[in-house]
C-alpha cells in the first residue's frame, strides 16, 4: 500500500520469511546431526534444557540435574537451532526448556516446534526464575504433568532483584537512573539507583515487597559482584528475617553483579 503511492507494480512476490529460516535451521541441523556410530546419551524419560551465562551458573544448574544448559553471552542471546541442539542432545521422551530471559522465549518455542516430540517452554523470564524451576523439579517422580506443575509454581512462587551498573544516565517513570550508580531492577523494572551494590541489594530487596512472607533467599554473585559484602547481606537480612534460609551461589555471569531469588 505505501508503494503504489510511488508508482505501478511491475512484478509482486510475497513469501512468508519466517518459515524459510525455520526451514533453513532444520535442514542446516539435519547435516550436522551426530554420525550414526558417535555414542549418544542413555534415554531418559523427561530432561530439561536451560540457557545461562557464566560457569558458575552453569556449575549450579548442572548439580540441580538439567541435562543440557545453552552457554550464552551477556546479553543472554541464543538461536533456535541451539534449542534444538540441546534438545535433541539431551535424548528424552518429554523435555522442558527454561529460557531464563525474555530474549530467549521465541527460540525456545520455535525450537519446541522444530525439534519434534513433547518439548514443553516453561516462560522462565530470569535466572532465578529458572533456578527454582529446577529446584521444585521430582526428579524420582514417573508422573511428567506433576513434574511440570511443580516447576512452574517454582517459576511462580519467586520474585528476582537484579542488581547493574548503569552504563548511561537515563530515566523511567519520572526518576533518574545516573551513570555508574548501581541500579535495581524489580519485577522488571529498574526502581531505585544507589552509589554502592550493598545499598541497591538491600534496598532493592525492601522494594520487591512481601518480604515477610519469603522463606529463601539466593544470590548469584555474578563476575564483578562483591563476595566481601556477603557477610554484611546475611546479617542484614538474618535482622529483617531471622528463619529465612540465605544462600549465596557464584554465578559468575556478567552484566547483573547479583541476581536475587526470593520465594
Amino acid at each position: 500500500a505505501l508503494a503504489r503511492k510511488y508508482g505501478e507494480f511491475l512484478t509482486f512476490k510475497l513469501e512468508n520469511m519466517q518459515l524459510q529460516h525455520n526451514e533453513y535451521l532444520k535442514e542446516k541441523d539435519s547435516q550436522t546431526l551426530p554420525a550414526p556410530e558417535e555414542k549418544q546419551r542413555e534415554r531418559v524419560m523427561m530432561a530439561s534444557v536451560a540457557a545461562v551465562n557464566g560457569d558458575g551458573l552453569r556449575d549450579v544448574f548442572q548439580n540441580l540435574g538439567c541435562r543440557e544448559i545453552i552457554a550464552c553471552g551477556p546479553t543472554m542471546n541464543a538461536s533456535a537451532e541451539e534449542f534444538v541442539r540441546a534438545i535433541r542432545a539431551a535424548n528424552a521422551e518429554h523435555t522442558v526448556i527454561l529460557p531464563g530471559n525474555p530474549n530467549l522465549i521465541l527460540a525456545a518455542q520455535q525450537a519446541a516446534g522444530l525439534a519434534g516430540g513433547d518439548v514443553r517452554v516453561l516462560e522462565a523470564k530470569t535466572v532465578p526464575e529458572a533456578y527454582f524451576a529446577l529446584a521444585m523439579d521430582l526428579q524420582d517422580s514417573e508422573d511428567v504433568e506433576q513434574r511440570i506443575g511443580q516447576m512452574q509454581s517454582g517459576i511462580e512462587s519467586v520474585d528476582t532483584l537484579l542488581i547493574a551498573v548503569a552504563a548511561k544516565t537515563f530515566s523511567h517513570n519520572g526518576t533518574d537512573f545516573p551513570k555508574h550508580q548501581w541500579v535495581a531492577i524489580a519485577h522488571g523494572e529498574p526502581v531505585l539507583s544507589a552509589d554502592s551494590q550493598l545499598s541497591a541489594i538491600l534496598q532493592g530487596i525492601d522494594r520487591v515487597g512481601g518480604l515477610s512472607d519469603k522463606e529463601i533467599c539466593v544470590l548469584f554473585r555474578g563476575r564483578d559482584g562483591d563476595a566481601s559484602l556477603e557477610d554484611e547481606i546475611r546479617e542484614a537480612l538474618e535482622e529483617r528475617c531471622p528463619l529465612m534460609d540465605i544462600t549465596f551461589l557464584d554465578g559468575g555471569q556478567q552484566i547483573y553483579d547479583w541476581m536475587i531469588g526470593l520465594a
